[in-house]
């Protein structure tokens, strides 16, 4: 939200603010300058609260000191933990403690990192937890004990890197290649190329070079979730978008602004917290600004709220509503798919961030923005 810049959204709504209410005899300027100087304060606020937040409403696990301490002593024998070492922690742990999840995310984590190469240590390790916790409970990312055991015994270092392999070098060319024909398309004469087709064709110059066989991209569930799911919502969104839900949802509240007669700040107040909320039925930041920008920016100036205040209010609130959901912005469904948090603990903490950044934007910003002299 602090800069013009950060998301596509942006400067659609820069340029409906700028051009759509000339024919009504108001001059709007939204520019990069006057908009980063808007939301630098209450955007460095919640830029040091969200942290804090998150922290206190979904604090990390810990570990379990028992195990660390019995897994540092055997590391210091200089063995690597295989299956018979897990069941003998496992028995010496005890049924209760077996069945905490801060034992079962510890033990994980342990033969994760100091587990044999071969992941009998792993192995074990799952068929003893699976007695008494769930198998989602089991299967949270983490990185391969092979990975862990390459980077341990011959971690390269900036003074002795390895040389370049093939396949780091065709990744190289094809993201280059893919970068020059996003930021190209439409702005070099005679280059035209549609993104997707873009992402398809760097796709399959990773199968062709070798770097990736058709297996890989098969078996990456996650983003063939977040593909699909995408792909639903949106279209779903387009649907209430064509059969003129969103219009009519919009005009259904600038109408009754118009009768409450509200003052000003309250009236807009409301107004800001309706238009973030409303994102729980769109899978987009960009179509949700599309849709209601106007509609709302219109209603907000029609009750007496200075026309630059409100347009850059309502581009604020455009970008604090992305952590709704898991399917708010185009980067949620992409975390969300790695399956570190449950969908219930999205939505919690989504909620409980966007009180805490409507809470500053709305009241602190507004008086931060009084003071530059934009509302």
């Amino acid at each position: 939200a602090m800069f013009v810049t950060a998301m596509a959204g942006n400067p659609v709504v820069q340029g409906f603010a700028n051009t759509l209410f000339k024919d009504q005899g108001l001059s709007i300027e939204v520019t990069p300058l006057n908009w980063m100087l808007g939301s630098i304060l209450p955007g460095l606020i919640c830029l040091g609260l969200a942290p804090l937040v998150v922290y206190f409403v979904h604090p990390p696990l810990s570990v379990d000191p028992w195990l660390m301490k019995q897994t540092n002593t055997h590391n210091e024998m200089g063995k690597r933990l295989d299956g018979k070492a897990v069941d003998r922690l496992c028995s010496e742990a005890g049924e209760a403690r077996l069945k905490t999840d801060l034992f079962r995310e510890t033990l994980l984590d342990v033969v994760m990192m100091y587990g044999d190469v071969e992941g009998r240590a792993r192995s074990r390790a799952h068929e003893i937890l699976v007695k008494y916790h769930s198998k989602d409970s089991l299967n949270t990312p983490r990185p391969s004990p092979v990975a862990k055991s390459k980077a341990a015994q011959g971690g390269a270092t900036l003074s002795g890197a390895a040389p370049w392999t093939r396949a780091e070098t065709v990744t190289l060319v094809t993201v280059v290649l893919m970068l020059f024909a996003w930021i190209a398309e439409g702005k070099v004469p005679g280059f035209k190329m549609e993104p997707t087709t873009t992402a398809f064709c760097g796709v399959s110059a990773l199968i062709l070079g070798r770097v990736l066989t058709w297996k890989d991209i098969i078996s990456e569930k996650a983003a063939w979730n977040t593909l699909v799911w995408l792909a639903i919502l949106s279209s779903l969104a387009n649907a209430l978008k064509d059969a003129r839900v969103i219009s009519f949802f919009s005009e259904q509240i600038a109408q009754g602004f118009e009768r409450a007669h509200l003052e000003a700040w309250s009236g807009f107040s409301i107004l800001t917290v309706v238009y973030i909320y409303s994102h729980y039925f769109f899978a987009s930041c960009s179509a949700h600004m599309v849709s209601m920008y106007t509609a709302f920016l219109s209603v907000a100036i029609s009750i007496g709220v200075r026309p630059l205040g409100a347009a850059l209010q309502l581009g604020y609130a455009s970008n604090i509503m992305g952590n709704l959901t898991h399917y708010a912005s185009g980067a949620a469904p992409v975390l969300f798919g790695k399956g570190y948090v449950s969908l219930g603990e999205w939505w919690r903490v989504g909620f409980i961030v966007s009180v805490m950044n409507v809470s500053v934007f709305v009241l602190l910003g507004s008086v931060w923005m009084r003071s530059l002299g934009y509302m």
